[in-house]
């Protein structure tokens, strides 16, 4: 009787395919080399469409990024360990962002390695950042497969500790708040740069910043011109005087300028000064700063349904993507709101309740609502708590 052979794999093994095979030397195996993802050097948000003066701001930090490279020491000649900080604060809507952004790329050629770009409010969550969230997104841009990103944010810091170490490189930080979100975020590097963007100075952060700018609205002749390539507009020919009252009501700031440039796009069968009067009319009626003024004068542009999503913004708890808004604008608005949105960065709502507090018109509830008050009945354009 011939005795039956059997084949058969035993033990944990998970087999996929098996070679049976008399006698095995050697075993090769070739695979294609996984050389992680590509890293992108140049990570930064478009520049403004348009863009005057800063000239001073920007000759700064040219002369101490020099100045630092030069001699391998920080400012005030103490040796440079850590990466250069430009911190540039001021109010919202004075261009800070667009002002990061243009220094980030005039440093390009200098550093050559990243040029990487985040923006805290994207992570802030009732207030703070979440900075382990910050350091995966800087840690997956700079190559790290995301498989591979520590979970925890003690390993991500170490992480991106061994990612920047010698690097020249440039991170722009926006809506910094305090000096701990930065510090948080910092290059091991002293090759690179940090420039970071707020509405305050950071007093509190460690060593502080190697330069600051403290960054003012637009003097009148270059909110003229800004105005003037914004709108794009021959009026501002035939009627100046009414275009540089038009510029001074902008109070010299950027976002605002924005706002009444594509305002003037809207209407431009009306004369300037026709526009112009109507926001004098405004200031005297309401009593407000003549800024405000441009923003109420946009807000009046929308229609009914997109007016009242402009003022529910104020009550919404999170950061707003336009792109999820605009399927809900009605079409017969004849601007967004987000031609206004834009100009600030989230939505805080600053309702306090007290004794004489009065009912707001968007929560429906008894309480002195700063951001979406109402005068005389009317129910006036949101306003950031910020700025």
């Amino acid at each position: 009787m011939v005795e039956e052979t059997r084949n058969s794999v035993s033990g944990q093994a998970r087999v996929g395919t098996v070679v049976q095979a008399g006698s095995v030397g050697e075993v090769h195996f070739h695979q294609s080399a996984d050389t992680g993802p590509e890293i992108t050097a140049f990570q930064l948000p478009p520049g403004a469409a348009h863009f005057v003066d800063r000239d001073t701001e920007q000759a700064s930090v040219a002369r101490v990024v020099q100045e630092h490279r030069g001699t391998g020491r920080a400012v005030g000649g103490v040796a440079a360990e850590r990466p250069l900080v430009v911190a540039v604060h001021g109010l919202r809507g004075v261009g800070k962002t667009a002002l990061g952004v243009r220094l980030a790329r005039g440093l390009a050629e200098e550093f050559p390695d990243a040029l990487r770009f985040v923006d805290l409010d994207d992570h802030r969550r009732d207030g703070g950042v979440e900075t382990a969230e910050v350091l995966g997104e800087l840690l997956r841009s700079l190559g790290v497969r995301p498989d591979w990103v520590e979970p925890a944010y003690a390993g991500r810091r170490r992480q991106y500790w061994a990612r920047t170490q010698g690097r020249r490189l440039v991170l722009v930080v926006d809506n910094v708040r305090f000096g701990l979100e930065l510090e948080q975020l910092m290059p091991a590097s002293a090759d690179s740069v940090v420039i970071a963007i707020g509405q305050g100075r950071l007093d509190d952060l460690k060593g502080g910043a190697d330069l600051e700018i403290p960054l003012g609205p637009l003097g009148d002749e270059h909110a003229a011109q800004l105005l003037r390539a914004i709108a794009d507009d021959p009026r501002f020919s035939t009627e100046p005087a009414a275009a540089e009252a038009l510029a001074r009501a902008c109070g010299g700031l950027p976002a605002a300028l924005e706002v009444a440039g594509e305002w003037l796009r809207k209407h431009r069968r009306r004369t300037l000064m026709r526009l112009v009067a109507q926001l004098t009319d405004e200031l005297a009626e309401r009593g407000l700063p003549l800024v405000e003024a441009v923003w109420d004068a946009a807000y009046g542009d929308l229609g009914p349904d997109a007016a009242r999503l402009y003022r529910l913004l104020a009550v919404h708890p999170a950061r707003i993507s336009c792109r999820r808004l605009l399927p809900h604008c009605s079409a017969r608005a004849r601007t967004p709101p987000m031609t206004l949105w834009k100009s600030w960065s989230g939505p805080v709502c600053c309702c306090q309740g007290g004794a004489a507090a009065r009912r707001c018109t968007i929560c429906s509830g008894p309480m002195q609502c700063a951001a979406h008050g109402v005068t005389a009945g009317r129910p006036r354009p949101l306003r950031h708590a910020g700025g």
